[in-house]
């Protein structure tokens, strides 16, 4: 906090016109009359309501602010706008705003291009000064509808490079969201703001109206600050969301698992494809094998099957469905299998037996082919319970849970027609069923997954397991993509995609294993660029590697060997980045680090993309000149790597490759202040 109390953004009844928040809002009238345990209770100028905002530290660094609403009057008022977190001041100590004083960190996303972080000068992107009655630039990022992360990650880092400090900003919300970065102050007295809302008349249409005796609260919002750039800002929210996770992997370890989907089968499984490629993730060391789309339905086009999830026995051949789990667990693993339980589609025999099961707008159904739940129904909670629970009686034990399609701005309910608040409402009762499940079944690891990462924020993530990383089939891309995420999620819960023998989805029909795809791949170079990007975060292994020849089966055996030996690491590490955030389509030297504070320990994956054949990567800010290379991946890359001091040598093969090192030194690092 910048000021003795925490703030808070308030519009209400239509009083505010303005484009822009605007100081001149109830966001500033008064102190506060009262403080109690962290809470804040403004009295709401004009009228019998209170303001309450509870702003409560996590760590010294960041604040968990919740701001609320009571209605103690006779007479409703209609809330427009209200603030999940707003910070106002930022600049104004420490001398004048200057140009290229502020950097402005935001995280771009799209499907299979997410987690796409760019940075400037706050001045590059809009917002700079004028003279004087309340300067109208500022600069908004947002997301509507239920894929909250499709746009952009629920986040901004503003950094003060004269202080050498940055900020951080996050708003915890699983429907439409929006933050902005606007000037404040009056002619030369000038500083940012920061407001954070999922509440807001002038984004997503929404308003409520707040009955006498009533309280309304907003979303949770996120901040804070910390001495240092992007990695220090990082480490502490890596730390906050880790403690927020509320669920703990069922064995205490990050699961390693072969998913059939990416760059594989495509969802057309069938026994026949399916039992050499158990046999293949066995042999490597794989614990679960999940089976994705494709295994319900009762034709071709199982996607019919949305909502009713009946399987399909006469894809699996003697034994069904169950006869493929039981082969994937004499083989040792786990079995799993995808669901979309959000989704349903029209003609399917559920929607005969629940009433108003389907979300509507404007009183029609949302969608033709895809069609929503509605959580807030109780029927439908049950009916999705129920098959969670088939599955888990059949030894099903991890769940891939998709998410396809956006709802939209707003769905109908008892606020009117088209409300977002309603949407609200519906995302909350489904992640009330998740956490229904997880206790109902505790070793059952429940992903979440939206067309790869499109509704990836800290509110929904925290009930899960963990998050699909992305769709992208295409692997030299999945570095920039892995680098990013990581950020804005604990690396342990991020579930990285690797696929050696790839093979695209235009094949996936007229695909047959042969010698010559085999031998496609034999130099390994292709399977240890991708082993390498999965062994920072959790493995999703795929790729048709029932085509392996045995070097490159051996290549996978010991990544995942020498993961497992240091996963329980990977739990307490911060993302680093020596050579610098990347974006997708960049060449070159790119890595990622995953430091462990406390030992100084650092590991590090160094790709080659591109021309480049030699590397030298200063490690100087993480490990010291003592340092040393404990372990590295692959093996036979030891003659290649070599650290002097505390620079990295790699030389590299001609073709795209990879590199993954474990070094042990003294803590260089400090926590952040």
């Amino acid at each position: 906090m910048l000021c003795n109390h925490p703030l808070y953004y308030l519009s209400v009844n239509a009083a505010h016109n303005d484009d822009y928040h605007s100081r001149q809002t109830e966001a500033m009238t008064a102190e506060p009359i009262e403080v109690k345990d962290n809470t804040y209770t403004y009295r709401l100028a004009g009228y019998d309501a209170d303001v309450r905002v509870n702003c409560q530290p996590f760590d010294g660094n960041t604040y968990e602010c919740i701001t609320s609403v009571h209605n103690a009057g006779s007479e409703s008022i209609v809330l427009d706008r209200l603030s999940s977190g707003y910070v106002t001041g930022i600049g104004r100590e420490g001398g004048a705003w200057h140009q290229k004083r502020f950097v402005l960190h935001i995280c771009d996303s799209s499907w299979q291009g997410e987690s796409q972080w760019r940075r400037g000068y706050i001045e590059d992107f809009g917002v700079y000064p004028t003279y004087n009655h309340n300067t109208q630039r500022a600069y908004r990022i947002g997301s509507i509808g239920s894929w909250t992360t499709c746009r952009h990650y629920p986040m901004i880092m503003l950094e003060d490079t004269e202080k050498g400090e940055i900020w951080y900003f996050e708003i915890a919300t699983s429907a439409s969201w929006y933050i902005e970065v606007s000037v404040g102050g009056y002619r030369d007295d000038l500083w940012l703001d920061v407001l954070l809302s999922a509440c807001h008349d002038r984004h997503d249409g929404w308003f409520y109206e707040l009955q006498p005796g009533e309280s309304y609260t907003a979303p949770l919002g996120i901040y804070g600050k910390v001495k240092g750039g992007f990695e220090e800002a990082v480490a502490a929210l890596t730390a906050y969301k880790r403690a927020r996770m509320l669920r703990a992997f069922p064995d205490g370890h990050v699961p390693v698992c072969f998913n059939d989907y990416m760059n594989c089968l495509w969802a057309l499984p069938t026994r026949q494809k399916l039992v050499p490629l158990i046999d293949a993730a066995a042999k490597v060391g794989c614990e679960y094998f999940v089976i994705d789309a494709g295994w319900f339905g009762e034709d071709e086009d199982w996607s019919g099957g949305l909502g009713d999830y009946t399987q399909n026995d006469s894809l699996f051949g003697e034994g069904g469905f169950d006869g493929i789990l039981a082969y994937i667990q004499s083989k040792g693993m786990k079995p799993g299998c995808w669901l979309e339980v959000e989704s349903v589609m029209p003609g399917t025999k559920v929607l005969d037996k629940i009433e108003n099961a389907r979300l509507t707008r404007h009183g029609k159904v949302i969608g033709k082919t895809r069609c929503f739940f509605d959580f807030r129904n109780p029927e439908v909670q049950e009916h999705v319970f129920g098959i969670f629970e088939r599955l888990y009686q059949k030894g099903i034990r991890f769940i891939k849970n998709d998410y396809n399609q956006n709802v939209g701005i707003g769905i109908d309910g008892a606020l009117g027609m088209a409300s977002p608040e309603e949407l609200k409402r519906n995302q909350a009762e489904f992640l009330a069923l998740i956490d229904r499940v997880c206790t109902a079944f505790p070793d059952l690891v429940i992903e979440n997954c939206s067309s790869g990462c499109m509704r990836a924020d800290h509110a929904s993530e925290k009930h899960f397991y963990m998050q699909s990383v992305s769709d992208q089939e295409y692997y030299e891309r999945m570095p920039s993509v892995v680098q990013g995420l990581v950020a804005c999620m604990p690396p342990e819960r991020v579930g990285i995609w690797g696929y050696p023998y790839p093979v695209p989805i235009d094949h996936r029909i007229s695909f047959a294993p042969n010698a010559e795809f085999t031998a496609k791949f034999a130099n390994g170079h292709n399977t240890v660029f991708n082993m390498v990007q999965v062994m920072l975060g959790a493995i999703y292994l795929s790729g048709h590697i029932d085509c392996a020849d045995e070097q490159n089966l051996a290549l996978m055996a010991e990544a995942i060997d020498l993961y497992k030996q240091n996963r329980d690491l990977l739990v307490k590490c911060n993302p680093v980045y020596p050579t610098g955030l990347c974006r997708m389509a960049d060449k070159g030297i790119l890595s990622l680090g995953m430091h462990e504070p406390e030992s100084g320990t650092l590991l590090l994956a160094v790709w080659k993309n591109g021309e480049q054949t030699k590397a030298e990567i200063d490690l100087a800010k993480y490990v010291g000149k003592s340092a040393k290379i404990e372990a590295m991946y692959p093996a036979r890359a030891k003659d290649t790597v070599a650290l002097q001091g505390s620079v990295l040598h790699v030389t590299f093969p001609e073709c795209d490759s990879a590199v993954w090192v474990k070094i042990n030194a003294e803590c260089k690092m400090q926590n952040a202040e």
